[in-house]
């Protein structure tokens, strides 16, 4: 038993020297829970509408895109060692959390005339539509006059999200800021390939 305890002790070192590229556990200890916050102009994949009025890839409900993120940030942990090797990954553990405070239930309502003769609106201020694949809100009425779409003011829309993440590490040892770092790009990185969002920050780290 001891003899295993000390193997599992040289893996748990070691896989933090290959994954995180930080060296190993003698860097300054960080601790192993973390919040990580990103600001993001989001993609549909980044919102939610639980109404009939939903359109193709915005989640059905708020718990179904924290699910998918949480899920998202788990595997990427997990592949973030096990790239190296399987075996470091069953090391330890991850619980992945985040709050739903922060996100949006845009109802989308297309720039596109219906008809084509005469002034129509088509949208008003305040409203919700997709441009270059980001989620933009109309500032001022969007109008089509003889079936050509007139100019009209919009913001990016920004969102949060805001992980807790508590990685356990049956032999105690602490993570540094360098490996939170890598973690939070891993996330990151994820997210813009399956999303197509903007993020407006690397990530805020802070000890939670």
């Amino acid at each position: 038993m001891i003899g295993l305890k000390f193997i599992l002790s040289i893996i748990l070192t070691t896989f933090v020297s290959l994954s995180f590229s930080c060296g190993s556990f003698n860097c300054r200890s960080y601790g192993n829970k973390a919040r990580i916050t990103y600001e993001v102009e989001p993609s549909l994949y980044l919102t939610y509408n639980p109404t009939y009025t939903r359109v193709n890839r915005q989640h059905s409900s708020s718990s179904s895109l924290a699910d998918s993120l949480k899920q998202l940030a788990t595997n990427e942990i997990y592949e973030l060692v096990s790239s190296e090797n399987p075996a470091y990954a069953s090391a330890f553990t991850s619980n992945v959390k985040i709050d739903q405070s922060y996100f949006i239930s845009p109802e989308i309502i297309p720039s596109v005339c219906k008809n084509d003769n005469g002034t129509e609106l088509i949208a008003e201020s305040g409203t919700y539509f997709v441009e270059n694949s980001l989620v933009r809100q109309r500032t001022e009425n969007a109008t089509c006059i003889n079936g050509t779409l007139q100019y009209s003011r919009s913001n990016p829309v920004m969102t949060k999200l805001v992980y807790t993440i508590d990685i356990k590490i049956p032999t105690g040892q602490k993570l540094c800021y360098d490996h939170w770092t890598k973690i939070t790009e891993a996330i990151k990185g994820k997210i813009i390939i399956d999303t197509n969002s903007n993020f407006l920050n690397t990530g805020m780290i802070e000890r939670a």
